[in-house]
């Protein structure tokens, strides 16, 4: 079940509780720039090279406005940063390409809940919110809402409703969660047979098809990140200059617990003494077997 909500975070939550779901807030890279030992790698764009910049929510975008959503949905951010003109076409091409190769081993949601307010809704509320890092963004305008609000509904709702069950509810004003658990619990997901191109996805022959799924999704997610590997040199502004990859690794040597490898900084307190074990040792057969 997928959220596309523009303002309320609360709501997705709160439909999960009443579903007995578990909740999949956005995916963040915030966790990805604390390194292991508590260092906050933002520290050091001061003095980082240009391409090693950290570039957050906070620091390019400063949007507070957040979606609950799929990967599937990526691709209206990134289609109102290219019209915006923060991406190049050849960045462009380089990501549907990545697309193509790494979504179809996914499965499409079964409910996509569009919760829909307008920019000009969006944006009182952002001014009520008062937030400065919002109210004086130079990147979240009218014209960039109204670029997201565009290929939502006309390229991807469109899209998936040959794939997925999709409801859209008017939250100009807000709504009641209870009357959207009403409208999910009337829907009749058994409707679709094998003939439909709905639910596909969620279609397996039997259990040792949903076994290998499993096991695949778990076990396996390294292989499916290694799909969007495209090594692409022409495409340079996703690429760090090797003069900037040394002078960002002579910066790393200083931060505590990154001049070695986890656990093997004695500077950071780690008891190096007869240590022959890593957890990055492990053979993968071995991991599957430990979860196993």
């Amino acid at each position: 079940m997928e959220i596309l909500e523009q303002e309320n975070l609360t709501f997705a939550k709160e439909l999960a509780e009443a579903f007995d779901m578990r909740y999949f807030p956005e995916p963040t890279l915030e966790p990805t720039y604390i390194t292991p030992y508590g260092y906050d790698l933002r520290k050091l764009d001061p003095i980082a090279p240009p391409s090693f910049k950290i570039c957050d929510l906070d620091t390019f975008l400063r949007q507070g406005v957040v979606m609950e959503r799929s990967v599937y949905g990526d691709f209206v951010f990134f289609e109102a940063m290219f019209k915006a003109g923060y991406l190049s076409q050849r960045v462009k091409d380089l990501y549907y390409d990545i697309n193509q190769v790494t979504l179809e081993e996914l499965m499409r949601p079964h409910l996509i809940i569009y919760l829909d307010a307008s920019p000009d809704v969006l944006l009182e509320r952002i001014k009520k919110r008062n937030n400065p890092i919002e109210v004086n963004s130079p990147v979240l305008t009218k014209e960039y809402l109204e670029s997201i609000e565009y290929f939502y509904k006309q390229k991807y709702l469109k899209d998936f409703q040959k794939y997925s069950e999709i409801i859209i509810y008017d939250w100009n004003n807000y709504g009641d969660v209870e009357v959207v658990v009403e409208d999910i619990e009337r829907l009749d997901f058994d409707r679709f047979t094998q003939y439909h191109s709905q639910l596909k996805d969620w279609r397996k022959w039997d259990d040792w098809e949903w076994s290998h799924y499993r096991r695949y999704y778990t076990n396996s997610k390294r292989e499916i990140m290694q799909l969007g590997l495209i090594f692409r040199p022409r495409v340079s502004e996703v690429h760090h200059p090797g003069a900037e990859v040394v002078e960002y690794l002579d910066l790393l040597r200083e931060v505590p617990g990154e001049r070695y490898i986890e656990g093997f900084n004695p500077k950071s307190g780690d008891n190096v003494w007869f240590k022959t074990f890593h957890k990055s040792y492990r053979h993968a057969s071995y991991d599957r077997d430990q979860q196993a």
